[in-house]
């Protein structure tokens, strides 16, 4: 089962074959007291390649399966490929940088990226969707069918307030469509609606901090992803700057190659299991270059920023992104 759960073993099975495997990880890595929902078969785009996995709801997240790989080369370093330099020091609008030279471009990258590295990346169970720190997902709720799928005494304490936050207008024509609230905030709760229009994610609010944070994840059998972990998924397998490659022109994709959504909140960092590490957050310099303001989208981006395991975390500046390993240890 270990090495099948590997990239280049894994493309190699049916799709039978994958399930089977799928539903022993389901077995025996995730805590039995928490629900598993509908599983489904996605396709990954890995560096280029489709690639079949499948993704499963656990308590009211989904989650996506991602091969492991003994070996994977993450971080950045200028020498390590062949670029066409010039084009870095294109400005959006005119204005003034600190950045007039190549060199200076590159000493700035290489300063605020992760340097080059191999690492080993464990077959996982990757949340789709980093949550605000102060978000605990609870379940799913069916608002026309009244039907909650989750931590059902959870529910209980907080049916009413559920219910009543989303509650139809009275201007409504149809009193049991309430998809025009997407999202909701309520003393306790946290309610987003899904993209299927019909369920909602119900989260419990919980102020925290980061030891707080990791604790409550590690009780259900959940980590917080590693540096390398995180590069490795926010850059879609790849080796280049940014997740669609080395050039400075975004695409507007709202996931991944992982089928993975990342923060465009250039406000938000994301934490990742070492206190000295987080990942996304605000650009380093205010200037006016194409790669000043799009450094941030770089998987390899890190600014020197810390947190301590007692420092209140506020939802609008930090998000977590919960993983189980498939590890044999």
């Amino acid at each position: 089962m270990q090495e099948s759960l590997n990239l280049d073993n894994w493309r190699q099975l049916t799709r039978e074959q994958q399930r089977q495997l799928f539903n022993q990880i389901l077995l025996y890595y995730v805590n039995p007291l928490l629900q598993i929902g509908q599983t489904d078969f996605v396709t990954l785009n890995f560096a280029g390649e489709r690639l079949s996995t499948l993704a499963t709801w656990i308590q009211g997240e989904r989650f996506i399966f991602i091969p492991g790989q003994p070996m994977v080369n993450i971080g950045w370093a200028n020498s390590a490929v062949q670029l066409d330099w010039s084009t870095f020091l294109e400005a959006t609008t005119p204005g003034t940088t600190k950045l007039k030279t190549v060199a200076a471009v590159q000493d700035y990258i290489e300063h605020f990226t992760s340097t080059a590295r191999e690492a080993t990346f464990a077959p996982s169970l990757v949340a789709e969707r980093a949550l605000p720190v102060d978000r605990q997902v609870r379940g799913l709720y069916q608002s026309v069918t009244g039907r909650f799928v989750g931590d059902q005494s959870f529910f209980h304490q907080y049916q009413h307030e559920l219910v009543t936050a989303l509650r139809p207008t009275a201007e409504a024509l149809n009193p049991f469509i309430t998809d025009s609230i997407t999202e909701q905030v309520t003393p306790h709760l946290s309610i987003r609606l899904l993209e299927d229009g019909v369920h909602y994610q119900v989260c419990e609010l919980l102020p925290t901090t980061y030891g707080q944070l990791k604790q409550r994840i590690e009780q259900r059998g959940f980590d917080l992803l590693m540096p390398a972990e995180w590069e490795y998924l926010a850059n879609s397998g790849q080796t280049t700057l940014f997740p669609w490659g080395n050039q400075l022109t975004a695409p507007g994709l709202f996931k991944n190659g992982f089928n993975l959504e990342f923060s465009q909140r250039q406000t938000a960092y994301e934490l990742t299991d070492d206190l000295g590490v987080l990942k996304l957050g605000p650009a380093a310099s205010s200037g006016n270059l194409k790669i000043e303001q799009l450094l941030p989208r770089s998987a390899y981006y890190q600014l020197p920023q810390t947190v301590t395991l007692e420092q209140a975390l506020t939802a609008q500046q930090y998000l977590y992104r919960k993983t189980i390993r498939v590890t044999f240890d």
